[in-house]
């Protein structure tokens, strides 16, 4: 019996190691990632309200994109909280079939704003808002002209960004040294490493497939409804999302395995990684891979997205790992 004890120990101290582990190294890193992407992206609104040249403006976009795919990884390894908690739209508000970001924007700019809007409608919060401001067609190049209500927007909006960054991270080392959705002190909601990568991997493929799907429609490609289109790069985000998504079945793959089920985690860090080598051959955005190869690749980044959905659900069957549980409940 003591021998039990000891080995049963052993192995909750591992899982303990593991989860804490995943949580510093993968979910904690890709969000000070974010953090520090964010508050580049904050000095760089200043630096160009200071000084609204075409140089700092082109920095501007520059740094505004790498925030963007730094959202990708933070998104990727925090789906199911995100999902749970309503988060993801104050860093990004997508599908917006109605252009509500523009709309909101624009009824913004006519009246004072303070030097944060966490108190504003989540649509004018994060990336999105940004992007609109910086890369939105039928605002041509406005902010360059020195529109003061415009750099008082952005700067408040890159401020916010910061303030919602630093407070996911927050929460998130509450959630994972304490308790609640990550590591719950009872038992029976505990949430193994492999479990939360296989529903993170799961509902990952789900929102890449909408991606896709919604601009790609059923008869022609309305690129309006891509993700990031404004700033042209929706493939890239995809892309950027499965790297993410291999970095977290990588991690399982470095863990105590039994050989079965080392093949089946193999399987899908091999799916993941053929998906991003054929995405190295694509443009950066929808639109420009329908000018330059039509609707077929499209149909075919379709085909193989949803192929990658078959294998994950085929994975949680001989994994015994359960797909779309509520980790509040235990479910």
């Amino acid at each position: 019996m003591s021998l039990l004890l000891v080995g049963c120990s052993q192995d909750e101290y591992n899982e303990a190691a593991s989860k804490e582990a995943y949580l510093n190294d993968v979910i904690i890193a890709d969000l000070s990632g974010m953090h520090q992407r964010a508050a580049e992206l904050n000095q760089q609104s200043a630096s160009f309200c200071t000084s609204p040249v075409e140089e700092n403006f082109q920095a501007l976009r520059k740094s505004w994109s790498d925030a963007m795919l730094a959202w990708q990884s933070v998104e990727a390894v925090s789906q199911i909280y995100l999902e749970e908690n309503m988060e993801s739209w104050r860093f990004q508000f997508w599908p917006d079939k109605k252009n509500l970001t523009g709309r909101k924007i624009e009824a913004l700019l006519k009246k004072p704003v303070g030097e944060n809007l966490t108190e504003e409608s989540v649509i004018v919060q994060g990336l999105s808002a940004l992007e609109y401001l910086l890369f939105d067609p039928s605002n041509g190049q406005r902010i360059l002209l020195g529109e003061d209500n415009r750099c008082r927007f952005l700067k408040a909006v890159s401020n916010t960004l910061v303030l919602n960054t630093d407070e996911m991270t927050r929460k998130w080392q509450l959630h994972g040294t304490l308790n609640n959705e990550y590591n719950s002190v009872e038992p029976e909601k505990q949430v193994t490493v492999p479990t939360l990568v296989l529903n993170s991997l799961d509902v990952l493929s789900s929102r890449l497939i909408r991606e896709v799907k919604l601009p790609l429609g059923k008869q022609k490609v309305n690129h309006y409804l891509a993700e990031s289109w404004r700033s042209g790069q929706s493939l890239s985000n995809i892309k950027h999302s499965l790297t993410a998504g291999q970095k977290m079945t990588s991690f399982v793959l470095k863990s105590a395995l039994s050989e079965q089920d080392r093949q089946v985690w193999q399987g899908l860090e091999e799916d993941l990684i053929r998906l991003e080598n054929e995405m190295e051959l694509l443009p950066v955005s929808i639109f420009g891979l329908m000018e330059l190869h039509g609707r077929e690749p499209l149909l075919a980044l379709n085909e193989n997205l949803s192929d990658l959905r078959v294998n994950i659900q085929k994975a949680s069957s001989a994994l015994n790992i359960p797909l779309g549980f509520n980790t509040n409940d235990g479910d």
